[in-house]
């Protein structure tokens, strides 16, 4: 059973190094655009492709975890309910000179990542296995680490 932190050390091989504010605004608005996706695949009623998706928001939101030095994130503690643009905000702050409030993270990661649970739950599917999913398709399109390359030349 695979859990958070070796999700997220797994997740970070595909990763480009960048600054922490850079780091920050690539990982919220990533998971702004892989919750679209998201609800994009649920109206085309494709359930493995949300699973897709799912998957690509955990590796967003396990990079800002990994940016502020969270290791773990409780999944059941917190309503499900999407905090992506509360994340968005915070980060604005952070390039604005406030503190990084690792506690709030961490509190707005844990709801995100109950809302792609139940999300996945609803598809079928574990947070897990798209976690899975997610690993196995960036092993594939990324084996020697993130390339800048691979990415604009790949496919899916």
């Amino acid at each position: 059973m695979m859990n958070f932190k070796e999700y997220t050390e797994l997740a970070a091989r595909t990763d480009k190094p960048m600054s922490l504010l850079e780091g920050l605004s690539h990982a919220a608005l990533m998971l702004h655009s892989e919750i679209d996706e998201i609800m994009l695949e649920m109206r085309n009623g494709a359930p493995e492709a949300v699973a897709k998706e799912i998957g690509d928001a955990l590796w967003a939101v396990s990079k800002i975890a990994r940016l502020l030095g969270i290791e773990t994130l409780d999944l059941w503690s917190y309503q499900p309910v999407n905090k992506a643009a509360n994340i968005a905000g915070r980060v604005q702050k952070v390039y604005q000179g406030h503190e990084a409030k690792v506690d709030l993270f961490q509190t707005m990661l844990g709801e995100t990542m109950a809302w792609l649970s139940a999300l996945a739950l609803q598809q079928g599917v574990t947070l897990e296995q798209c976690a899975v999913i997610n690993i196995e398709k960036l092993k594939a399109r990324y084996p020697d680490g993130f390339s800048a390359e691979r990415s604009i030349n790949r496919e899916g």
